[in-house]
């Protein structure tokens, strides 16, 4: 069961440049067991979200056991926070690309949509899978992506896109999500939908070890310059 753990963390007036540094110190990550890999960035001048994937969720716990709590103390993020939310999710579908997109070093952006209190489970993956989905990865600049399902609220879901610049996504956002949300109706099924554009550093990127190459994986998601 591969998982999706999401950071959401308010970052306390003046304190950006010194949460900036101590995510730094995450690059420890690299070598833990099951860790496939690590993205975060910036929403707006307060807010930073991080994305990590492991395997399985047995992983996740022993990394939390062992050198989680050693790192945030390197890191020094404790005193930038005003408030951090951490949230668990399993992967259910991958959105990988179908387009030729080259990975750029830097300018990347990621897309989060929450979909919470889905009323019609089934409906909302059929969706995914016939609509959303296709038209996703025949996008220009869309390098990857996958749907995860939140492990506390079975009718919470995430999807999370990864496209090669703001304008990349701005033009899907315009030129062709209209036509596919009247054609679906999302707000007829699901309660509460919100999203978010992250924009990545580059420097907060980790990587595993051992990167997977090839053919589409969950993890190549999160390698560092990956094409999808």
């Amino acid at each position: 069961m591969a998982i999706t753990k999401l950071i959401k963390c308010t970052i306390k007036p003046d304190r950006k440049e010194q949460f900036y540094r101590g995510q730094l110190a995450w690059s420890e990550l690299d070598s833990c067991d099951g860790f496939e890999g690590q993205l975060g960035g910036w929403t707006n001048d307060e807010e930073a979200v991080v994305l990590g994937g492991w395997k399985s969720d047995e992983d996740v716990v022993r990394f939390m056991d062992t050198i989680h709590d050693s790192i945030f103390e390197k890191s020094k993020q404790s005193d930038t926070l005003s408030h951090c939310q951490i949230q668990y999710f399993e992967n259910v579908l991958n959105i990988p690309s179908l387009s030729n997109n080259d990975a750029p070093i830097e300018g990347c952006i990621l897309r989060l949509a929450q979909c919470e209190e889905v009323q019609d489970v089934d409906r909302f993956m059929l969706d995914q899978t016939r609509v959303w989905n296709p038209e996703m990865q025949k996008a220009e600049g869309m390098l990857g992506g996958f749907v995860a399902r939140s492990l506390t609220h079975s009718n919470h879901f995430l999807v999370i896109t990864r496209w090669a610049s703001i304008l990349h996504h701005k033009n899907y956002r315009e030129n062709i999500f209209p036509s596919l949300s009247r054609q679906i109706a999302p707000e007829t099924y699901i309660n509460k939908l919100s999203g978010y554009v992250v924009h990545e550093i580059d420097s907060w990127k980790v990587a595993p070890n051992k990167c997977i190459n090839g053919t589409f994986t969950r993890g190549a998601f999160f390698q560092r310059n990956t094409v999808i």
